[in-house]
């Protein structure tokens, strides 16, 4: 993790100097994934004498006393005038998880580090709080902690997956949830499914507050979204993320001012790192056909409900005359391989009532398609590149068995061969090939 993301504290008198680097706030998922809340502890010497003996303790405190056991280290080798020293090992300087998950608002403490050296005591004070436990901090070097909120494995996940199912049953003849085993333009239709059971059960779009840009932002659970049919950008955004890698699919989540909105990788890759920030990376990753967008405001009911159709040509619009407000995009299935574990949900709430597919699907308002042109380029290259790809590799590849596929080439080179040069294969009359 940078450095940019910690605060420094520093406090000195005429022979010491410390300075602390700490997390500016602490949250339950950080907690959870085991992010270290203090950086690096620093001690100077100012003095012109050499300093030994020197005893430092650490805690953290609350509104109502000690959270952390105290931290202490004592400096027995003499510390030269001018040198430094540092410590990086706290681990253990990190409050009870427990006492993190029950936490509904946030509350102030303090980093409180004691300096003893001799006959004279030196003081320091770093001020943080701890967040809320569904509380999100909203930092371009903490982006990919958001994929700590995606938790896939929720009981409610299964119903709007049994009901996706059910509308790709009724559009294409298959429910299977087969992830990318058959290719890009499953993978979209199921991500166009999963979009079109979240509509169907009318969540309706709630406006982030205006603290999102620069401090903590709470976060839904995905169980709390699809039982209160409520929710921000960002609680939609998560809750599609977590319905979509539990269909199997690599799911995004893009940042922009003030805005988050979801999207996927059309194809079964991942990006360079778990969070990236560049800007015309991401642009270049959408253009390209590599990732698509989809925009979840318009997810619930009345007049601006919009299909999965519409909602990817929305998203498109986030990277034209609006790309320069993109901030970052989050690979959650990538961070999620890396480490970042989705957080307990404590919500086992009223699973949504499956989709009405006879209703669904005989109105027609719903789409599964992705809008013309988007990803074509990259859809023409897959095609392209499976143009002398035989029916027996392309039924490998469908069951998943791509790794395969160079040891079929490699037999049926072999086979060939054999036929060559035993003479059983013969050219006729006309010039063809065949077995004699």
């Amino acid at each position: 993790m940078s450095d940019s993301v910690f605060a420094q504290f520093t406090a000195d008198d005429d022979r010491l100097a410390v300075a602390l680097l700490v997390q500016p706030a602490i949250n339950a998922a950080l907690v959870h994934n085991r992010v270290p809340l203090v950086r690096h502890l620093t001690l100077t010497n100012r003095g012109t004498e050499p300093l030994s003996d020197v005893t430092l303790t650490l805690d953290l405190r609350g509104p109502d006393g000690a959270l952390t056991e105290p931290w202490t280290r004592t400096l027995t080798t003499p510390l030269r005038p001018g040198a430094s020293t540092g410590w990086d090992d706290f681990r253990d300087v990190t409050p009870d998880r427990a006492l993190l998950y029950r936490t509904d608002e946030a509350f102030p403490v303090d980093y409180r580090l004691t300096v003893e050296a001799q006959d004279k005591t030196l003081r320091l004070v770093a001020p943080s709080a701890v967040l809320a436990h569904n509380e999100w901090f909203n930092s371009p070097a903490l982006y990919d902690s958001l994929a700590a909120f995606v938790q896939p494995n929720t009981r409610a996940v299964e119903a709007v997956l049994r009901s996706a199912a059910q509308i790709l049953l009724a559009r294409t003849g298959s429910g299977s949830l087969q992830g990318y085993q058959d290719g890009p333009e499953r993978a979209a239709l199921i991500a166009g499914a999963v979009y079109e059971a979240l509509r169907q059960l009318e969540i309706t779009y709630q406006t982030l507050p205006a603290s999102f840009e620069n401090s903590g932002q709470k976060v839904r659970t995905t169980a709390a979204v699809l039982d209160g049919r409520l929710g921000n950008c960002l609680d939609l955004s998560v809750t599609y993320a977590a319905c979509l890698e539990a269909a199997g699919l690599h799911p995004l989540i893009f940042i922009s001012e003030g805005h988050a909105f979801g999207g996927f990788l059309l194809e079964e890759e991942r990006l360079g790192s778990a969070a990236v920030t560049e800007t015309n990376l991401l642009i270049s990753m959408v253009d390209s056909g590599r990732a698509v967008p989809v925009e979840l405001t318009r997810i619930g009911p009345g007049a601006q409900s919009a299909t999965f159709t519409e909602a990817v040509r929305v998203g498109l619009g986030h990277f034209r005359g609006e790309g320069h407000r993109l901030q970052g995009v989050v690979d959650v299935h990538l961070a999620h391989r890396s480490g970042i574990r989705p957080l307990p949900s404590a919500d086992e709430l009223v699973a949504p009532a499956p989709v009405d597919t006879e209703t669904s699907a005989g109105t027609g308002a719903a789409s599964l398609d992705l809008p013309p042109g988007v990803a074509a380029a990259k859809l023409r290259q897959l095609a392209d590149e499976g143009d002398e790809v035989t029916p027996l590799r392309a039924g490998m590849e469908r069951l998943g068995y791509r790794r395969r596929t160079e040891k079929l080439d490699k037999l049926l080179r072999y086979g060939l061969h054999v036929a060559l040069t035993s003479g059983r294969l013969r050219r006729d009359a006309n010039g063809l090939l065949s077995l004699g």
